[in-house]
């Protein structure tokens, strides 16, 4: 996240620090929509760590990863309050979701491999699909910034 925000910054520091334009009404809307959705998948992944919590032996590396997710999500929320102010906010507010995904996908990964739940390969193909859908958005963003 530091680096995508980084090279990000090196590319045009002036227009990441910056302001939007007129042009750029909607990013209200649009920060206020990633706070809603940070939320509510904040409030789906403290349930899965509750049912992690609830096993006999919870998987830690799942719980970790659940937890680091919800952690992400609640700072997305949070930085709801900059996020229409300047870019960078918005661009964090963005990374910050995007990595708290990327976390729940990675605890709901290890939560089937630390289970040996069957048709693992399923949660292989999620952990490639959603990383190089990340990995496609990093580099538009970085494209068109």
């Amino acid at each position: 996240m530091a680096v995508e925000t980084t090279l990000l910054l090196y590319k045009d520091k002036s227009k990441f620090l910056g302001g939007f334009e007129e042009g750029e009404a909607r990013v209200k809307k649009e920060v206020e929509r990633y706070a809603s959705k940070s939320l509510n998948l904040a409030s789906i992944t403290f349930a899965a760590i509750a049912l992690v919590l609830g096993l006999d032996t919870p998987p830690q590396g799942a719980l970790l990863m659940f937890s680091y997710g919800f952690v992400l999500l609640v700072i997305s929320f949070k930085v709801e309050v900059f996020g229409a102010v300047r870019r960078i906010w918005w661009d964090l507010q963005q990374r910050i979701f995007n990595y708290g995904i990327l976390s729940i996908i990675l605890g709901i990964y290890l939560y089937i491999h630390q289970s040996r739940i069957q048709y693992e390969f399923v949660a292989d193909l999620l952990v490639v699909a959603v990383v190089s859908i990340h990995i496609y958005e990093y580099y538009f963003d970085y494209k068109n910034h």
